[in-house]
């Protein structure tokens, strides 16, 4: 189905990962190529289904995309590892700049877009059932770990952005029987995710659920701060309460917790390269530093990374994109209330949550093309923001 590979880079690369796993095909790099190809596929077949509509533009979130890419491409010449450089500029491409850039063709079409959120949800439900199955038969005392190429933490950033696209689910939803089974189903997101053990995709989604009030625009903000702080601490407690090896995680030093020592040596890393070469960087790829059990690739952070590897423009790079990729969401949301559009309204509410739930968890762990679900759901806002802008032109000329 043509919109199901798009909300693959939401939920669905954990399912691909763990079918690898469990059954070996000896494929070289087979993840990476069936999620291009859904990807790709998707991408193809919905232009020969739909055409490419006349009047498509790009925006600054396009744009400061393409700078972004094109920077790193700039990066290979000096980096110290240009193959690893170049798989990252590959991807980039093939994957997070379509991710923003195709949703373009979907303006009008707000349909195929709730669709997208509706496939992140059902691709969620599907991996939250294995996993509590798999979770309940394993060890309470172990951190739970679906496969062998799983990490817990990419498992539990991929069920806390369907669990978000569940909300939408709920709210589109007529039927008491249907929501209470959609309230239920998200029990199986919630469960795998405790016992991952993994802080910041837990914290993240009690941010993002306090976030997704905050940015409704039918109360004033007062009453949403209100309202929001006795939640937010309701939540804390019910997360600190129902893991008591999540808080003696959060609790430990850095200096006595090894997973959060050496992030944080990583981003000093970072920091380090940034300040030697502020410039140009160290170049795409040749971020490196060694930790007892390995050696990491990148600095587990987003703008550090960039900073790090492409100098002074990355930064600026990435801050325009993502403010750009902000303003344009609430300026859509706010168009949207003002015709009283309450459909779009939640639509692009939950998907700038889910914009927001990507961005906090890229400040701990992926690089830039382990985070494709904010480039996705910068498209799809911007999107948005352009079908209310056209809708909104077109009552103005017909006006008498």
């Amino acid at each position: 189905y043509p919109i199901f590979g798009l909300a693959m880079a939401f939920s669905g690369n954990i399912l691909l990962l763990m079918f690898f796993d469990s059954v070996p095909l000896g494929i070289p790099a087979g993840v990476l190529l069936s999620y291009l190809m859904l990807l790709l596929l998707g991408v193809l077949i919905y232009h020969l289904r739909y055409y490419w509509r006349p009047g498509m533009e790009f925006g600054k979130p396009q744009k400061w995309s393409l700078a972004i890419g094109l920077l790193m491409i700039i990066g290979l010449v000096y980096s110290s590892d240009p193959a690893y450089g170049m798989n990252k500029v590959i991807f980039y491409f093939l994957v997070n700049f379509i991710l923003v850039s195709f949703p373009i063709v979907l303006v009008g079409d707000d349909r195929r877009i709730e669709q997208i959120i509706g496939f992140t949800f059902i691709l969620g439900l599907v991996l939250g059932v294995i996993t509590t199955i798999q979770a309940l038969q394993s060890p309470p005392y172990l951190r739970f770990q679906p496969s062998e190429n799983v990490n817990p933490i990419w498992l539990a950033r991929s069920l806390g952005v369907s669990f978000l696209a569940g909300i939408y689910v709920l709210t589109r939803v007529k039927s008491r029987l249907l929501r209470v089974f959609l309230l239920l189903s998200l029990i199986f997101m919630l469960y795998p995710m405790f016992r991952s053990w993994s802080r910041a995709p837990l914290i993240g989604l009690v941010l993002a659920l306090i976030v997704f009030y905050l940015i409704q625009p039918s109360q004033p903000m007062l009453r949403k701060i209100k309202v929001s702080i006795p939640i937010a601490l309701i939540a804390f407690i019910a997360l600190f309460r129902s893991s008591s090896v999540l808080v003696s995680r959060l609790q430990t030093p850095l200096a006595h917790e090894a997973s959060a020592l050496f992030r944080v040596l990583a981003w000093l890393k970072g920091v380090e390269d940034f300040i030697h070469s502020p410039l140009l960087g160290i170049g795409t790829g040749a971020f490196t530093i060694n930790v007892p059990f390995g050696t990491f690739k990148y600095a587990h952070n987003l703008f550090i990374e960039l900073a790090g590897e492409n100098g002074i423009l990355g930064l600026i790079f990435i801050f325009a994109f993502l403010v750009g990729s902000i303003r344009f969401a609430h300026a859509g949301i706010a168009l949207n209330y003002k015709k009283g559009d309450k459909k779009r309204v939640y639509l692009m509410t939950i998907l700038l949550t889910m914009f927001y739930y990507a961005l906090w968890n890229s400040l701990f762990s992926g690089n830039i093309t382990a985070n494709e679900g904010i480039w996705l759901a910068s498209g799809l806002l911007f999107t948005l923001y352009l079908s209310a802008r056209r809708q909104a032109r077109g009552e103005e000329a017909v006006e008498p």
